[in-house]
C-alpha cells in the first residue's frame, strides 16, 4: 500500500503488518498514538477481527483502499 493509504489506515485504527510467514495481515493498532500524536492512546477496535470487519464493510461500500488492503491480506478477489 502507498504511504497515503498506510497513513489513512492508521487513522482508522488498523494497518497491514508482515507476519512471520511473510504474508501481510490486517491488524488493529494497539497504540494508535504511536502513529499520530493526535490519535487516542487506546486501540480504536476491540480486536483485530473488529478491525478486519471494518475494512470489509468499507470495501463492500466501494472503497478502493479497503479493497486493496483485503487483497493484500488475502481475503479479497
Amino acid at each position: 500500500m502507498s504511504k497515503y493509504y498506510d497513513d489513512a489506515a492508521k487513522r482508522e485504527g488498523w494497518a497491514l503488518f508482515e507476519c512471520d510467514n511473510g504474508k501481510l495481515q490486517i491488524q488493529r493498532l494497539d497504540t494508535p498514538q504511536d502513529a499520530f500524536p493526535d490519535l487516542p492512546f487506546e486501540p480504536m477496535w476491540e480486536s483485530g477481527g473488529d478491525a478486519i470487519a471494518h475494512v470489509e464493510e468499507r470495501a463492500n461500500t466501494g472503497s478502493e483502499m479497503h479493497k486493496a488492503a483485503l487483497a493484500l491480506h488475502g481475503t479479497w478477489a
